[in-house]
């Protein structure tokens, strides 16, 4: 009986194994996700907007936005002040 040799060396055998664990590891982002929070007052009360970017100007442009959107519709709709569209009708 003929009983036949692996054709892969044992260099070769421990590069394969390396890469094939190094496969399995956990796979981690390459960068952690920024959070920016901010608070301003609105409305007669205190708003606080947090935002999850993946850099700081994308999170402060998030957060502007939303404070923007918040003056936006107290400009709309206030009860306690008269330049608002509510107070109006």
């Amino acid at each position: 009986m003929k009983i036949s040799q692996s054709s892969l060396s044992p260099p070769a055998i421990i590069v394969l194994a390396l890469i094939m664990v190094g496969g399995c590891a956990e796979m981690r982002p390459a960068s952690q996700p920024i959070i920016v929070k901010r608070a301003q007052m609105h409305m007669g009360t205190l708003a606080t907007v947090t935002a999850v970017a993946s850099n700081k100007q994308a999170g402060d442009r998030a957060v502007q936005a939303a404070f923007d959107e918040i003056k936006r519709l107290e400009l709309l709709l206030s009860t306690w002040r008269s330049d608002s569209e509510l107070s109006q009708v």
